[in-house]
């Protein structure tokens, strides 16, 4: 009969048992509505969110439209950034809160700060992934 010693035994144990399990992150892009954003239901891009917020406005609809952008979202996964998008034609007067003229464009938000960064007369789906 072999005998274990301690050693070998908390060696075991840290590397095997007591180890955190890595979680895969979500990749995801949320759709926004007014009615989404406002109080109590703030959770996505609420005042107290410490992650960036990238709000996409999009002209149009589909999900080959939405589907354009997870490259994006995959590129970002490891960082403290949420994802969303809205429609524009749906939601103008989110636009307009943040100085968004045409039909699509790009706000870089700071919740807690209550500042940020508007993208706009990105042709494509590739000029604005090098503007990010």
């Amino acid at each position: 009969m072999t005998e274990i010693k301690i050693d070998q035994l908390k060696k075991f144990l840290s590397a095997h048992a007591y180890a955190t399990l890595k979680s895969e992150k979500k990749t995801e892009l949320v759709h926004l509505t007014l009615k989404k954003s406002l109080p109590p239901a703030s959770g996505v891009c609420g005042r107290k969110t410490s992650n960036l917020c990238c709000l996409l406005f999009l002209n149009g609809r589909g999900d080959a439209l939405i589907e354009s952008f997870l490259p994006l979202v995959v590129k970002f996964k490891n960082d403290p950034i949420t994802f969303a998008y809205v429609h524009t034609e749906q939601e103008p007067q989110m636009a307009k809160q943040f100085g968004i003229t045409g039909a699509s464009g790009a706000v870089i938000y700071k919740p807690k700060r209550a500042k940020y960064i508007t993208l706009q007369g990105s042709n494509s789906m590739e000029e604005f992934n090098s503007d990010i």
